[in-house]
């Protein structure tokens, strides 16, 4: 900031003006036109060109059956219930352990398929705010009597400090372009 207001005979802030030039020149290779366009080609226009291709076979079998599928979501995604949480609080873990977190979930008519259930889990600050924060995905599940499932994974511990987590449970399928798409989240 001192660069930008420290101005020369002619009122130009010649270091501020030194050091724009630097960065343009360090960083010209990253940010320019053809990276740009070459990015816009290989995250979005290729996949969305395959993406209509899938779609349009047989008969575009696979857009019914994914508008059947967020149909069943819109109407029974707010029957899910967390009824457990399992971990060990009072350990303490060291930077490259993991400790386990299952979660045991009252799915109703979803099946274990449907939802990505996730730990975010980050630095606690104030009460109950979590900073520096990351997800991680539970990728096992078992099932458990009355309709039970049993999500659990192992969460690496890269930082040090007081940790926290919550649960977050937000519908999942492979046609999905956003995992927020539908506007559905559960949290712990």
């Amino acid at each position: 900031v001192p660069c930008f207001y420290r101005r020369d005979v002619e009122g130009l802030p010649r270091e501020w003006i030194a050091m724009m030039i630097k960065n343009f020149i360090s960083i010209a290779g990253v940010f320019n036109t053809q990276r740009m366009i070459n990015d816009y080609n290989e995250i979005f226009y290729k996949p969305a060109g395959d993406n209509f291709k899938t779609l349009m076979d047989s008969n575009f079998d696979r857009v019914k059956e994914f508008v059947k599928w967020k149909e069943k979501i819109e109407n029974h995604f707010s029957d899910i219930a967390i009824a457990d949480i399992g971990f060990n609080g009072a350990a303490v873990y060291q930077i490259s352990e993991d400790f386990k977190v299952s979660v045991d979930i009252k799915l109703g008519t979803l099946l274990p398929e449907d939802v990505n259930v996730s730990v975010y889990i980050g630095k606690i600050i104030g009460d109950k705010q979590l900073e520096h924060s990351d997800t991680k995905r539970l990728q096992d599940y078992e099932n458990l009597e009355d309709g039970m499932v049993r999500f659990s994974g192992n969460i690496p511990c890269i930082r040090t400090g007081s940790f926290g987590f919550r649960i977050r449970i937000t519908p999942e399928h492979q046609m999905m372009t956003n995992p927020y798409e539908m506007n559905r989240v559960i949290w712990s």
